[in-house]
C-alpha cells in the first residue's frame, strides 16, 4: 500500500479535471476515434472522452483518478501524483468542458410530420394508430 501523501483541495480538483485524451497519449497510448469517444487501441472496451472514461465490458467508469487506479492498478496518491505530473514533471491539461448538443431530429420524425401534411391538405383522415410515436422525438 501506498504512503499518505496530503492532497489540497485544489491539487485533488486539479487531478480529477486531467484531459484523458492528452493524458493517455503523452504516456504513449495510441487511441482510435469511435464518434465522440476515443478507444484505447490496446483495449477496445475502455472509452475516453474530456475527462471521462467507462469500460464497456465492465460496466463501471469515471474520472481521471479513477481510471489511472484501474488501469495502471495504482493506489489513489499514486494516481493523483501521476496525474499531477510529479513523477515526469509534466503538467497534463484540463479537459474542455462539453458542450451538449441538441439531439438532430430523426428522419423518420421528419417524414412523419411530412406526411402528416399532405394527409391534411388532401383533407385525408388518418388514425393516431398509423404513425410510429415511439420515433417521434
Amino acid at each position: 500500500m501506498g504512503q499518505y501523501i496530503p492532497f489540497t483541495e485544489e491539487q485533488k480538483l486539479r487531478a480529477g479535471e486531467v484531459d484523458l485524451e492528452e493524458f493517455l497519449r503523452r504516456r504513449g497510448e495510441k487511441l482510435l476515434a469511435s464518434g465522440r469517444e476515443k478507444r484505447l487501441a490496446n483495449d477496445h472496451s475502455i472509452t475516453v472522452r474530456g475527462s471521462e472514461w467507462f469500460d464497456h465490458a465492465a460496466g463501471k467508469g469515471g474520472g481521471p483518478v479513477s481510471f489511472v487506479q484501474n488501469y495502471y492498478g495504482l493506489s489513489y496518491p499514486e494516481a493523483v501524483s501521476l496525474l499531477l505530473g510529479s513523477e515526469a514533471g509534466q503538467i497534463y491539461p484540463p479537459a474542455q468542458e462539453r458542450k451538449e448538443q441538441p439531439p438532430k431530429a430523426s428522419v423518420t420524425w421528419r417524414t412523419n410530420f411530412f406526411c402528416l401534411g399532405i394527409l391534411y391538405h388532401c383533407n385525408t383522415v388518418i388514425s393516431p394508430n398509423a404513425i410510429h410515436w415511439e420515433n417521434v422525438r
